[in-house]
């Protein structure tokens, strides 16, 4: 199966890698065809560029025809001009006319120079510059005659048979007026001019007036003559005329021949010219257009051999992908039927009995477990009711309804019964099932049978009674236990409050020396038997799990100083050096139990000055770790004495064990100590370590963590000795106490210092001696019959609410003493044995201290 699944993803990934690869052929296609477009248009475009220049050109103004144009032009010019001159006889005309010839001739020799200068030119054009050629000569050549004629045609205007008969007549007739000759010189004939000499010469062809003396004659004779002389001036001007006119006739027959020929040629070259521009216009058009189709149908076959070969990868990728499809449906539907398989055979392997129901709530298939827990055949299961088969039908129909509602359903408890009657407690989890469409079609539901786990929720329920009752048992042990440890040390230091108070009596009377030895020696034996209790206790708290570690702020240097000083004295006894010392990066204040700090350093350096006979005994602290806020202490005691053996060490921090039998004899003890001071150690996550030579000495290490503290955190303890015997004698002071020692040492002691007390034997009497009386202070013991002093304590508190000092003495050393007393009033603690200076001290400081 699993196989078949990574096949599956295997198969995926591959598909996956097809569509890819179809999707980036299809892209460089489309890239292809989009590269193929935009060169098409960029050559099509460079094409249609150059033949619109082509075309641009050709198009331009055509000099040879502009010149041509300007030719008939200038020619009609001329013509006008003469005209103008012939009728206005302004020689003005005359030179506008010989302007336009002038230039009709310069236009000629453009025109000559357009058709024959130096060009590449092709066959056709070389023919058609020619003719144009040739056409020129013939131009040049009617436009001489043209000009011949013009010049023939202002001869003809401007002759002197063109003077007016009018003119003529007058000159003829000089009626009685003398002629003077100006000029007897004969007349001589002027040289023939041309016409154009003629009409541009400045000088006037003068002639002698030849003025004729006519005979005086009648009216009639002159008459008569001048009508003679109208008449014939009349017949020559016709005469005249007529020859000027056939004469004009013959110029405008010549002129419009010349004219006829001169705008056929003209026309004939225009026509030439212009088929050459569109000569030229097709050639260059044909020649774009066969290469833009040439290109285009260079890329479109290109196109199309480029779209053929990707379309046929892409086809070929196509049934590729159809195919790994196909191949993918077939292994999807083996993976499919593989998982049915395996799932069935899952449901079929499970334990648990499975149902599959439809919206009606019957059952539609199951498994093999169902089968063996309703004790039928699964082909009797199929198609009844999911509901007839528990002994709560109602619940089993709302199981699987809120299934249906809510889409599942986890830990409905329900009970199957067998065909056989018997009946398994299961827990149901169901969830709907549905289609494609995601329409709900019925339930799967698993029944776990739960009959195993009945059996053991009531075997631990009976376990869980059983470790409740074992734990109440235990609980009520270590409370007898703690109850016997506190009445053990209630009862032990009662005697030995006595024993050690009458010793110190005795030691400070003057007594012979023997008597104070057997006083001190009683003492001594006192605090030996002491320290052995605590030690008792100690264990006992540590066993019982109720040893507890205080948090207060104190002083390492001064610490060490007053263990200095306390152990001192027995250093001296027995001659030998205590050394104290401390390394400079030892902090001088840190949080932690001090007590219990002093307790280790008094069990180890006790011991070592017990067993050193000479040399010294050191004690050094040291810093091994330090960080912002906490700081890790090695303090390390070293001796002198007489050493362990190496094969004992493993057992030196052995309840009750020494390193030989006689050490216990030579130098007592139990052999607790060190023990304890192990277990202080590890209780508050330290270590301790030891090192010895037989014969050389030892050598005892242990580690403590300590928080940092400052100074200002430190309480200074400001109990001193310093008080006044006189003022406490004025006190009143109230003794609740029932033991007749303890009675009978405070009767001592205060008899001697001449203090005024009253006694009360139990916390009853106390509180009536206290509503009779104004007493000062009370000192309280806290194990009395009637009435216990935590007893009287409240009431004086709560009911009398009287705030007068209450010292609790008590010989409970148990942990929480102290804390006990103080939370039910109480102004302060002292433990017993009692110490009568640190007991005076505490009255002091709650009486006259206060005023």
């Amino acid at each position: 199966m699993e196989n078949s699944i990574q096949k599956q993803v295997n198969t995926d990934n591959t598909n996956r890698e097809n569509n890819r690869r179809i999707i980036f052929k299809v892209l460089i296609g489309f890239a292809v065809i989009a590269i193929l477009f935009i060169v098409t248009i960029k050559i099509t475009n460079d094409k249609l560029s150059q033949l619109s220049k082509t075309v641009s050109t050709i198009l331009e103004p055509n000099i040879r025809l502009i010149t041509l144009k300007e030719i008939s032009a200038c020619l009609y010019s001329a013509e006008a001009n003469v005209k103008a001159y012939t009728i206005r006889l302004d020689t003005a005309y005359l030179l506008t006319y010989k302007y336009h010839i002038s230039n009709l001739n310069s236009q000629l020799d453009t025109l000559l120079w357009l058709s024959t200068k130096n060009k590449i030119v092709t066959k056709n054009e070389q023919k058609t510059n020619q003719i144009f050629t040739q056409n020129i000569d013939s131009l040049r050549k009617l436009i001489a005659i043209r000009v011949d004629l013009f010049n023939q045609y202002i001869s003809v205007k401007t002759s002197d048979s063109s003077q007016t008969g009018l003119n003529k007549l007058l000159q003829k007739i000089q009626i009685n007026k003398p002629v003077l000759i100006q000029n007897s010189t004969p007349e001589i004939e002027p040289e023939k001019k041309s016409a154009f000499a003629r009409l541009f010469s400045s000088k006037k062809d003068k002639k002698e007036i030849v003025n004729v003396l006519l005979p005086a004659v009648t009216a009639d004779l002159v008459q008569d003559n001048i009508q003679k002389i109208i008449n014939q001036t009349q017949i020559e001007e016709n005469r005249i005329e007529g020859h000027e006119m056939s004469k004009e006739i013959e110029i405008a027959q010549q002129e419009y021949i010349v004219m006829n020929q001169f705008f056929s040629h003209l026309a004939e070259m225009e026509d030439i010219e212009l088929h050459e521009r569109i000569k030229r216009i097709d050639i260059a058009t044909a020649e774009t257009n066969s290469q833009i189709n040439f290109i285009s149908n260079w890329i479109t076959a290109l196109g199309l051999i480029l779209a053929i070969i990707i379309s046929y990868f892409i086809y070929r990728d196509i049934l590729r992908v159809k195919h790994f499809k196909e191949h993918l449906l077939l292994a999807k539907r083996n993976i499919e039927k593989l998982a049915s398989q395996y799932s069935l055979s899952l449901i079929e392997a499970s334990r648990d009995p499975l149902f599959t129901i439809n919206s009606d709530g019957k059952i539609m298939d199951l498994n093999h477990a169902s089968e063996k827990i309703t004790g039928q055949l699964r082909e009797k299961l199929i198609g009844t009711y999911f509901l007839d088969y528990f002994t709560e039908p109602k619940k089993a129909k709302e199981g699987y309804l809120a299934t249906f509602s809510k889409g599942s359903m986890v830990d409905f408890p329900l009970t199957i019964q067998n065909i056989d009657g018997k009946l398994t407690e299961v827990l149901f989890n169901g969830s709907v099932y549905k289609d494609d469409k995601g329409k709900v079609l019925g339930v799967v539901v698993v029944a776990r049978d739960i009959t195993n786990q009945k059996i053991f929720e009531n075997e631990l329920i009976e376990a869980k009674s059983k470790a409740e009752e074992a734990t109440q048992i235990a609980e009520q042990s270590n409370k007898l236990k703690e109850a016997f440890l506190a009445n053990m040390s209630h009862e032990i230091r009662t005697p030995m409050n006595a024993i050690i108070g009458f010793s110190d009596l005795l030691s400070a009377r003057q007594l012979d020396d023997e008597v104070k030895d057997y006083a001190k020696t009683i003492k001594s034996a006192g605090e030996n038997l002491l320290v052995i209790i605590n030690d008792i206790l100690d264990i006992s708290k540590i066993e019982a799990g109720m040893m507890t570690f205080m948090k207060d702020v104190f002083s390492i240097s001064e610490t060490l100083k007053s263990l200095n000083i306390l152990l001192m004295e027995k250093a001296k006894a027995k001659n030998i050096e205590l050394i104290f010392t401390s390394d400079e990066n030892v902090p001088n204040v840190v949080l932690g139990d001090h007590t219990r700090l002093t307790q280790i350093i008094i069990n180890l350096v006790g011991n070592a000055i017990k067993f050193t006979e000479k040399g010294n005994v050191h004690l050094n602290v040291k810093t091994l770790k330090s960080d912002a806020e906490n700081v890790m202490l090695e303090f390390t005691i070293s001796d002198t004495g007489i050493g362990i053996a190496e094969d004992k060490l493993k057992k030196i921090f052995e309840r009750f064990s020494q390193a030989e039998k006689q050490t216990t004899r030579l130098y007592g003890g139990t052999g607790l100590g060190l023990s304890i001071a192990q277990q202080l150690v590890e209780l508050q996550g330290g270590t301790i370590s030891v090192e010895s030579k037989l014969n050389v000495g030892s050598v005892f290490s242990f580690t403590i963590s300590y928080k940092k503290a400052s100074i200002n955190q430190l309480t200074l303890d400001t109990t001193t000795a310093e008080f006044d015997m006189k003022d406490l004698c004025k006190l009143n002071i109230l003794l609740v106490e029932d033991n007749l020692l303890n009675i009978k040492l405070i009767n001592c002691l205060f008899s001697e210092n001449n203090l005024t007390f009253q006694i009360a034997e139990n916390g009853l009497l106390g509180i009536e001696k206290l509503k009779e009386n104004n007493f000062d202070i009370i000192l309280m013991d806290m194990e009395m019959p009637v009435m216990t002093g935590y007893e009287a304590a409240k009431v004086i508190r709560k009911e009398l609410k009287n705030n007068i000092p209450i010292i609790a003495m008590t010989a409970h050393a148990m942990s929480g003493e102290r804390e006990h007393c103080l939370n039910l009033g109480m102004n302060d603690y002292i433990s017993k044995p009692i110490n009568s200076m640190l007991l005076f001290e505490k009255i002091n400081e709650l009486t006259v201290g206060k005023v």
